[in-house]
């Protein structure tokens, strides 16, 4: 039976059991995430700072789920979005040959099962961003009529980029659109639009000022248009190899698509051609604006011209040289192989990092295993470390604790400790020495420590391991003074990387509430 464009479709689909079944060999009870964990506890108290990520949250939260639950589906669903929009944007450039090369390959990209097993903003802003573009690149193939999905596909792209700025790089593959069509003849209308769109852009129209050197949130600048930009950020992708974060492998996409291009049939080649190249300025300028903050989660999703214009050609190489459709067989082992070896090395350093169970992949063979450097510190900023054992901790004194106390941790990680009480229905309470103690000493300390314990309260303080700093650099002497009067006392535990006070009476007053400031996590968690 001949292979439909319709059977195709089903990939997507089976992505999404695929990559529930992954995430769930690894775990990730930590739940790694960029603000992953403050947006299911944002989400949980209804806060409109994150409306948009709730309502999908909300949506599976309806269904049943529990919320680390939801937020894992989230995550999932937004990966299928990403993987559908990038078939749909090379069934633009190479029809039916093009979805099934996207397919084909985004389904075992590694890039894809990252964003899987990430909670938060970023999976959600990269897979509507994809989608909506794919959605803007198919529909402008259908003339008037495909001016439905390219509605669709902006408003897609907007909502993405409003949940977060990494998002943005779609708008510029937006603007390359009139280079899908093999012909403009149908599209000048849209064409002189997305010109005064971009024109606007840059001459106040706007933001009442130009956008080239336009500086946004955490220091991120548009750089100005130079050849510095693209030769720093192409350095940048090969180095992405030595910092451990070879699962995109941008630099040999590349170098792969400037090898098959002259093999490649298109009508009218160069607009294929100057589509691809602007794709690989686009990811090499975004690479550079990044500079030292560069990791995949925020670079991937500059990478759609460049996997798009990729499988479109890699399709037409088998479409206009009829390739035999055996050739599928080995490229599919290479890439599961590749797969596999990103997923081994992701549970190895993910189960050294969060203190999580051992996860159950074998490991792959030793050239694939060999390409991720052993390097923990890129899960420094999206995840606690000792995660997956404090979220351990907590759900074992679900019923025995009332409340879970910490100190203020690096980077406001405590607000992970926060999100795992609220998944137990228990409250949560920082230990600020200026609303807990008229001068911050030991004597102080052990109080809070044991008043806590009387109350009802587990409490839990992280143990120092080096090289990592775990508190806030401000509170480094009071948190010496707590570790100091926690070891102290009789009952105190030490567990992974956690010192352990579990609670000793329920009858005495709870302490350092600051009524103005207290927390409020009375919302259910399911239905």
């Amino acid at each position: 039976m001949e292979l439909k464009s319709r059977h195709l479709f089903l990939l997507p689909v089976l992505s999404f059991f695929v990559h529930k079944l992954v995430c769930d060999q690894i775990g990730l009870l930590d739940l790694p995430g960029a603000a992953g964990t403050q947006y299911i506890q944002l989400s949980l108290n209804d806060n409109p700072r994150v409306d948009i990520y709730a309502s999908f949250f909300n949506f599976f939260i309806t269904l049943g789920h529990t919320a680390d639950a939801a937020a894992h589906q989230v995550s999932i669903l937004s990966t299928v979005a990403a993987l559908l929009g990038g078939m749909l944007g090379s069934w633009a450039l190479g029809k039916k040959a093009g979805l099934a090369a996207a397919g084909i390959f985004l389904f075992f990209w590694p890039v894809l099962y990252l964003y899987s097993c990430l909670i938060g903003p970023d999976s959600l802003a990269f897979g509507l961003s994809w989608l909506g573009t794919g959605l803007i690149w198919a529909g402008w193939q259908a003339s008037w009529i495909g001016i439905i999905p390219m509605l669709i596909g902006g408003a897609l792209i907007w909502i993405g980029f409003s949940v977060k700025f990494l998002a943005a790089p779609l708008f510029l593959f937006v603007c390359l659109t009139p280079l899908t069509a093999s012909s403009l003849k149908d599209h000048h209308w849209l064409y002189l639009s997305l010109c005064a769109i971009g024109a606007g852009l840059n001459y106040d129209l706007w933001w009442n000022r130009p956008i080239i050197g336009l500086t946004f949130q955490g220091g991120l600048r548009i750089p100005e248009i130079d050849w510095l930009p693209v030769a720093s950020g192409w350095s940048k992708l090969i180095e992405l190899h030595n910092m451990g974060m070879s699962e995109g492998k941008f630099e040999q996409l590349a170098l792969a698509l400037a090898a098959i291009f002259p093999f490649v049939k298109y009508k009218k080649k160069w607009r294929i051609f100057l589509l691809g190249l602007c794709s690989v300025i686009i990811l090499c300028v975004c690479a550079f604006v990044l500079e030292d903050r560069i990791r995949m989660r925020l670079l991937a999703p500059a990478s759609f011209g460049l996997v798009v214009v990729l499988s479109a050609s890699a399709g037409k190489i088998f479409q206009n040289f009829r390739l035999s459709k055996w050739w599928l067989l080995p490229i599919s082992i290479f890439l599961l192989l590749d797969t596999w070896s990103f997923l081994y090395s992701f549970g190895e350093r993910q189960q050294k990092w969060s203190l999580n169970d051992p996860h159950s992949f074998p490991k792959p063979p030793k050239p694939w295993s060999e390409q991720y450097t052993d390097n923990i510190s890129i899960f420094k900023d999206i995840s606690l470390y000792g995660g997956a054992g404090a979220h351990q901790i907590i759900a074992e004194h679900k019923n025995s604790a009332n409340r879970i106390y910490s100190m203020r941790l690096r980077d406001e990680r405590e607000e992970s400790l926060y999100t795992y009480a609220m998944l137990q229905g228990l409250d949560f309470e920082r230990i600020n020495p200026t609303v807990c103690c008229s001068t911050a000493d030991f004597k102080c300390a052990r109080s809070v420590l044991t008043q806590a314990q009387q109350s009802g309260a587990l409490t839990l303080l992280p143990l120092k391991k080096a090289p990592w700093l775990r508190v806030h650099k401000n509170e480094a002497r009071w948190y010496d003074l707590l570790l100091k009067a926690g070891k102290s006392l009789d009952q105190m535990q030490e567990r992974d990387s956690w010192l352990v006070l579990p609670p000793t009476g329920t009858s005495g007053p709870p302490p350092c509430l600051n009524t103005a400031g207290q927390r409020n996590n009375n919302r259910r968690l399911s239905p």
